[in-house]
């Protein structure tokens, strides 16, 4: 299993997709699950999770290895 700093700096380094949406596939249904305890509604939970990712996304080439 490739670890998840290793997908980090692939997907920073190439701007591949592939590593990132192994890391969402790891990590999706956790946050949504979180945010669904927290908001107590699916459909905010779902649209919350997403915008999660998005601010990751945004943020991942400031990854440094703190995980």
């Amino acid at each position: 299993m490739i670890l998840d700093e290793e997908l980090v700096a692939k997907y920073v380094d190439t701007k591949d997709e592939h590593p990132f949406s192994i890391l969402y596939g790891r990590y999706a249904h956790k946050v949504r699950r979180k945010c669904g305890g927290m908001l107590k509604n699916t459909e905010l939970a779902k649209d919350s999770s997403h915008d999660v990712f998005i601010k990751v996304l945004t943020n991942i080439p400031r990854f440094n290895n703190k995980l």
